[in-house]
């Protein structure tokens, strides 16, 4: 009898999709976690990881319940320190997230990450997640873009897409817009009892735009949310599929939307780069020392990105911004207080500077954005980064 209740009580667990550890290696294709004790307070002093082994497919993670502690609130920005989830894809961090504000979906061809860390005080109901882990694809389905400009094609394009697809675009929001607009679309179309047998879902931050199919192409969209695009094909009769482009700008810097001409005349500006007031910028999310990332420049043609101005600052801010940072062509190489960029220009002549709140520079070191805001944060120049490249 005691084993027959036993197990009674273990499977309404399973099936309720409880999951009471703090963390652990997330093993199924599929399934639902939620925070120690959602949705009542979630403990103190907690540090939990969730792994999902991508297994030669992709990932993809969706929240949908987030309250947590709110972030930490300083003069002129806020900071996710107290509690907080990071997304991890692989190595790398996606960003912290707290309050209520809930984390975008991702899409990742690599192991995901979910760590929840707590502090000794505030407390909240906590979170839940959903995770799907795909295998067998011909490559990523579905990504986290977070370039300033890309174009992305359903599976296969322009060849009929596979069956039994389901993938997931994410762009995260900036203080600037995104556009999304589709040159090519191609799906099936429903029948009787289904108006789309495989469709494309856009959303404009939690709102659903709806549900496309057939050759009607989505409209153009410009906002300041983060944007979903969502693709599910059924497991009969494939299409071409989609195309569609992207770009992250600030509104009087948007290019035209065909990026098969450079975006200026100068040598080296290609398309990778986007065109602010004549010179060329491009972000890199990679993480390197500061003289790695000069090298980097270096072999674009280019030199770290110089900000002599506020317009100048705030459109370099807008670019793919980096969780730690990206490093800039500003430095105090010798100590003496007197701070250079890359032009040999001194910074008290430039007549602009934006160091970060209560933290003006001291002694030598090298300059970067503060996380993914606009304000200049100095750091040791072994410190690991994002950067961004200026074509003079």
């Amino acid at each position: 009898m005691w084993f027959v209740l036993l197990g009674v009580v273990c499977f309404a667990a399973i099936a309720s999709g409880e999951q009471p550890q703090c963390g652990g290696n997330l093993a199924g294709h599929a399934g639902d976690v939620y925070s120690p004790n959602f949705p009542n307070e979630y403990d103190a002093n907690l540090d939990c990881m969730w792994t999902i082994p991508a297994r030669g497919g992709s990932v993809t993670v969706e929240f949908k319940n987030f309250t947590i502690e709110p972030p930490e609130i300083f003069l002129f920005y806020s900071r996710c320190n107290l509690d907080y989830v990071e997304i991890i894809v692989g190595d790398r961090s996606r960003g912290r997230f707290c309050g209520t504000e809930m984390p975008p979906a991702i899409t990742a061809a690599d192991d995901t990450h979910i760590r929840f860390v707590t502090d000794q005080l505030v407390s909240g109901p906590g979170f839940q997640f959903s995770y799907l882990v795909q295998h067998g694809l011909a490559g990523p389905c579905g990504e986290h873009l977070d370039d300033s400009y890309g174009q992305v094609t359903s599976p296969g394009y322009p060849q009929n897409y596979p069956n039994n697809q389901y993938c997931t675009w994410t762009i995260p929001h900036t203080q600037y817009p995104v556009t999304v607009k589709f040159i090519d679309f191609e799906l099936e179309e429903g029948g009787y009892y289904s108006s789309c047998y495989d469709h494309l879902e856009i959303f404009d931050g939690r709102t659903s735009l709806g549900k496309y199919c057939g050759t009607d192409v989505p409209a153009v969209l410009t906002t300041t949310n983060d944007v979903r695009i969502n693709f599910k094909s059924d497991s009969s009769v494939g299409q071409r599929g989609f195309k569609f482009e992207y770009r992250v700008a600030a509104p009087a810097t948007l290019a035209p939307s065909e990026p098969t001409k450079p975006a200026t005349d100068k040598p080296g500006c290609t398309t990778d780069y986007v065109n602010f007031t004549g010179h060329c910028y491009k972000s890199f999310t990679d993480l390197k020392t500061r003289d790695e990332a000069r090298q980097a420049c270096a072999a674009d043609g280019g030199v770290l990105a110089m900000p002599k101005d506020s317009a100048t600052n705030d459109f370099l801010a807008s670019l793919s911004p980096v969780t730690g940072g990206r490093w800039l062509g500003l430095t105090d190489a010798d100590g003496d207080g007197q701070w250079v960029f890359e032009d040999g220009q001194i910074l008290t002549s430039s007549d602009y500077s934006n160091w970060q709140p209560n933290d003006q520079p001291n002694g030598s070191g090298c300059v970067g954005f503060w996380s993914t805001q606009s304000v200049w944060d100095p750091r040791g120049c072994d410190y690991l980064r994002g950067f961004i490249c200026q074509i003079i």
